[in-house]
């Protein structure tokens, strides 16, 4: 029997976080001789899907860097429609916001990469990291020019640094990840040559469960916690399996010691259709945003989710009102 949980992450912190304080980017490694020169790069994302994870990547000819990240975001479309939405959303937002820059970015200490390459791999020089792009504050992706229009990096390596800043992007405004290990391994999962269902398993075991209910689940129960005020929800087919996924899923999350402090407000759908609309306000920018389930707890997520998917982040989005249509 599936289940499937969901969080949005509403406080302070995850409001910092989505509004990219420190930056957050991807990295390459570049070998360069001892005059400085490039001689060979490889994107942080695929080199560790290869020599950390023992993957084999496909290459993609004749496609451009953009083809070649709107292709893998959406290769799981028949697998797995959520996540693809998901995706495909947020790199809407990295092409829309990217900017080519001739300077050198700052680099962003969320890798915590494992491994490095060799030294012999590089015998006209030596390995660095060089911070290929930054996510940064003013809500803009800084991508090295010099870098991008360098013979020695591929389109292969460019489709999936666009990739790594859709997922990182959505991981940091929904997931409150403050590091890139998991974004790197999904795109090192996408641009591998596993099957559809084994790269849907891999990266559904990365995430946990999925926030999309399947059609049995005709119960969802919400709790928010009084600590930061972080908005859980869980589906099921009964009220008891959503009130255990709902309490499994905020157990696992940042505020765990509140899960029990509140109690979680359920509610059935009556209809496999989106019944109750939500809205929900977003003081800072003045906006409002809406969402449909086929309950108010689910109209309401979809709403908050709507919301924080905002480049402001989930912080301001509390006042909500639903109506059942």
């Amino acid at each position: 029997m599936k289940a499937y949980l969901a969080l949005i992450i509403l406080s302070l912190s995850s409001f910092v976080q989505a509004g990219d304080k420190i930056g957050n980017g991807g990295g390459l490694w570049a070998c360069s001789s001892t005059q400085g020169a490039l001689v060979r790069t490889e994107l942080v994302d695929l080199f560790e899907a290869k020599n950390e994870f023992g993957l084999q990547i496909l290459p993609v000819p004749n496609l451009m860097a953009q083809d070649i990240a709107k292709q893998k975001a959406s290769i799981l479309h028949d697998q797995n429609s959520f996540l693809t939405e998901k995706i495909n959303s947020h790199l809407i937002e990295v092409l829309t916001k990217s900017r080519f820059v001739n300077a050198i970015l700052q680099k962003v200490d969320d890798a915590l990469y494992h491994i490095v390459p060799l030294p012999s791999a590089c015998p006209e020089g030596q390995w660095d990291y060089i911070q290929f792009a930054n996510f940064t504050a003013q809500d803009q992706v800084l991508i090295r020019n010099d870098i991008w229009t360098s013979p020695t990096v591929s389109e292969l390596d460019k489709g999936a640094l666009l990739l790594h800043e859709a997922i990182y992007r959505w991981l940091r405004l929904e997931n409150s990840d403050d590091n890139s290990i998991r974004a790197r391994q999904i795109v090192g999962i996408l641009f591998s040559d596993l099957s559809s269902d084994e790269m849907n398993r891999r990266i559904q075991t990365l995430l946990g469960p999925s926030t999309q209910p399947s059609p049995s689940d005709t119960w969802a129960c919400s709790l928010t916690t009084r600590s930061s005020k972080l908005f859980y929800i869980g589906y099921g087919q009964s009220e008891s399996d959503a009130k255990n996924n709902l309490t499994q899923i905020c157990e696992s999350g940042p505020d765990s010691f509140f899960c029990h402090l509140e109690l979680p407000s359920c509610e059935q759908a009556k209809s496999n259709s989106n019944t109750w609309m939500c809205s929900v306000y977003n003081k800072n920018i003045s906006k409002t945003f809406f969402g449909k389930g086929k309950t108010s707890i689910e109209a309401e997520y979809n709403a908050r989710q709507n919301c924080s998917d905002s480049s402001e982040g989930g912080f301001f989005c509390q006042e909500t009102t639903c109506e059942h249509q």
